[in-house]
C-alpha cells in the first residue's frame, strides 16, 4: 500500500470510502487500483501497487510525482517523474562487515521521516517491508548509533493492533535526531547491523528539506508526500509527490 496525503485527497474528493482509480506509468501501461479510506482519515492506494512499482522500476527511497487526471470517469494517477535516491555508504570494519544483515537479499537500509508527533512522544514506526524482510517481529532492545558513533539504547516494540514494529525511545529518540541534525519533516537513512544478539541501526545520512517563508514564520517543507497542484487549460491536473515505502 502507498499512503496518499489527506489534504490532497480532500481537495480532490478522494477521501471517502473506497474508490476505483487507475495507475499509469511513464510507458503508458495502466493498472486498475483502489483508494481506501480508514476510520482515522488516512487514504491508501491498496491494489496492484507492488506490480506498478516493479514495472515502473520504483524502489525503496525513490521520490516520485503523480499527476491526477480527473477528466475521465475513473481518476488516473499518471506517473510523470521519479528521482532515484541511493543511501550513503560508509566504510565498516571487518567485524561489522561480517555482521551486516543480508547484504544482497534483505533490505539493509531503512529510510524514515520524522514528524512532530514522533519527536514529541519518542515513538518512530518502521516500514513493514523492512521489519518483515529482516524478521524483526519480536519486542526487544535496539541500539541506535549516531554520526559521532555514540550509542543510544532504545526499545523495539510491536503495536498490539496492527502488528507493526516501532522504536520507543522517549526523549532519547528526540536527542538522537538532534545529535544528527535531523528536524521535523526531514528523512534519515539508517543501516541495520547485527552484533551477536544486539541489533543496531547506524545513522548513514539525512535528507534536508529547504525552508520556505510564510507571512508569520519559516517552516520546513517535508519532501515525503509533498503535493503540488497544476492547472492546465485542456484538463484538470493535480500533482502528487511522495516517497516509495
Amino acid at each position: 500500500m502507498q499512503g496518499v496525503p489527506l489534504d490532497f485527497a480532500r481537495r480532490n474528493g478522494l477521501n471517502k470510502g473506497r474508490r476505483v482509480i487507475a495507475l499509469r506509468n511513464q510507458e503508458g501501461k495502466t493498472w486498475e487500483s483502489k483508494l481506501k479510506s480508514t476510520r482515522s482519515g488516512q487514504v491508501f492506494i491498496c491494489r496492484n501497487w507492488r506490480s506498478f512499482c516493479t514495472a515502473s522500476k520504483l524502489k525503496i527511497g525513490d521520490s516520485f510525482q503523480f499527476k491526477l487526471l480527473q477528466n475521465t470517469e475513473t481518476p488516473v494517477f499518471q506517473l510523470c517523474s521519479l528521482s532515484k535516491v541511493k543511501p550513503k555508504k560508509e566504510t565498516l570494519s571487518e567485524s561489522e562487515e561480517d555482521d551486516v544483515v543480508d547484504k544482497t537479499e534483505t533490505p539493509r537500509y531503512v529510510k524514515i521521516t520524522t514528524t512532530a508527533s514522533s519527536l514529541e512522544i519518542g515513538k518512530q514506526h518502521l516500514p513493514v517491508h523492512f521489519t518483515r524482510g529482516n524478521k524483526l517481529n519480536k519486542p526487544g532492545k535496539i541500539v541506535l548509533v549516531d554520526k559521532d558513533k555514540v550509542e543510544w539504547s532504545m526499545k523495539l516494540n510491536q503495536d498490539s493492533r496492527s502488528g507493526t514494529m516501532y522504536i520507543m525511545g522517549g526523549t532519547a529518540w528526540k536527542s538522537f535526531c538532534a545529535a544528527n541534525g535531523v528536524v521535523v519533516g526531514e528523512s534519515l537513512t539508517l543501516e541495520l547491523i547485527r552484533r551477536g544478539m544486539i541489533l543496531l541501526l547506524k545513522f548513514c545520512s539525512k535528507m534536508e528539506q529547504p525552508p520556505f517563508k510564510t507571512k508569520a514564520r519559516k517552516h520546513k517543507r517535508a519532501r515525503v508526500q509533498r503535493l503540488t497542484r497544476e492547472s492546465r487549460s485542456e484538463d484538470d491536473v493535480s500533482s502528487q509527490e511522495g516517497i516509495v515505502k
